[in-house]
């Protein structure tokens, strides 16, 4: 994969309040990210204060989730989303095992991540 990438992604849960607490997690690091950011901030302290190692547990490329969560006739619920990372020019990547969707797949262990992407140059695959 290189450095522009295009995720197309769908984030399921076999109950709809365990993905709305997934995807309060996703704006919530989103949120910090960004107002740490803007102070000029980078990820080794915030990994720091958070508690962790993995940049991807505090560093966001933001990803966009739709309006609406859908909720099957089983109860299953799900949301798509889209993201875009430049995962070469800092490090920390979307996919891989060191990923944003690793870690939420790490954090919310009912969570169902499925999708793929496309790079600047055309290569396409699964997450």
């Amino acid at each position: 994969m290189s450095n522009d990438t295009d995720f197309e992604l769908e984030f399921s849960c076999p109950q709809r309040e365990q993905l709305e607490h997934v995807l309060e997690y996703i704006d919530f690091k989103k949120s910090r990210w960004d107002a740490w950011q803007s102070r000029g901030g980078e990820s080794k302290p915030l990994r720091a204060r958070v508690g962790t190692t993995n940049a991807a547990a505090v560093v966001s490329w933001g990803i966009e989730l739709a309006d609406e969560i859908e909720v099957d006739r089983f109860g299953r619920a799900s949301v798509s989303a889209t993201a875009w990372a430049n995962q070469n020019g800092s490090n920390v990547w979307i996919s891989g095992d060191e990923g944003e969707i690793s870690d939420l797949r790490e954090r919310f262990s009912f969570l169902t991540i499925e999708g793929t992407y496309k790079d600047e140059y055309g290569e396409t695959g699964a997450v």
